[in-house]
């Protein structure tokens, strides 16, 4: 099932039930990290719901009261981490819709999921199709499905261009704003992985390049940008 039928299908669901109230996205480790577009494109734009995120342990023993048949539970884990079909299961009980992102159909996340979106990952991935693609096309159908979402066509066609700028702008940016020497493959500067997502670069005191903060702004400029298109300027 696609994504754009699956949210549709979730959507009469909680219509019948009341209405969505809240979007959890769940997981550990890189597979949170990775899950993050989605959560920070939610609670930046979604007016009707809310949205938070919780490590799989944490979930699991310190439930969230408001849980229940009105949620929509996001749980993430490329091969079934223990703790993490333990979240899946324990949505499950709570009577929330649960989404388990996960690598293949073959894993524990797949076989407890009530939907389940599985990535592309490993050395040859497909970016387009990875966690952190597929999280915010969730986030992106939630918005347009539930709410109505102004720039929805705009994102659905920048998808198809990510495949082409990963292997340019992977290196992300610096600080100044200008571009790293991204090449889809290896080793960026001080040793970061060049062609990783959407995961912008900065500049500290010391003038190390190293890690950023992914925000819903750098993101959308690499979805924008792509095919011949000018690079946007960068707000200051």
């Amino acid at each position: 099932m696609d994504i754009r039928k699956m949210v549709s299908e979730i959507k009469e669901k909680m219509d019948r039930a009341g209405g969505l109230k809240h979007v959890y996205f769940v997981a550990c480790g890189g597979s949170k990290a990775a899950i993050f577009p989605g959560l920070y494109l939610l609670q930046s734009e979604a007016k009707g719901f809310g949205a938070s995120t919780y490590t799989s342990n944490e979930f699991v023993h310190v439930k969230p009261k408001e849980l229940d048949n009105r949620c929509i539970a996001v749980i993430c884990s490329l091969k079934a981490t223990p703790e993490t079909v333990e979240a899946v299961r324990m949505a499950n009980g709570k009577g929330a819709v649960t989404i388990a992102m996960t690598g293949s159909m073959e894993t524990g996340m797949a076989k407890v999921g009530q939907y389940v979106v599985t990535y592309s990952n490993g050395d040859d991935q497909i970016y387009s199709q990875s966690n952190q693609a597929n999280v915010l096309r969730l986030g992106f159908e939630i918005l347009n499905q539930f709410e109505g979402y102004q720039y929805y066509d705009e994102a659905m066609e920048a998808f198809s261009y990510i495949d082409e700028i990963v292997p340019v702008v992977g290196g992300g940016f610096r600080g100044d704003g200008s571009r790293g020497e991204g090449t889809g493959k290896g080793k960026g500067k001080k040793g970061q992985e060049s062609g990783d997502l959407c995961v912008p670069r900065r500049e500290d005191r010391s003038g190390h390049i190293g890690q950023g903060s992914v925000s819903l702004g750098h993101m959308l400029e690499l979805l924008g940008y792509g095919r011949g298109r000018e690079r946007p300027a960068r707000p200051g």
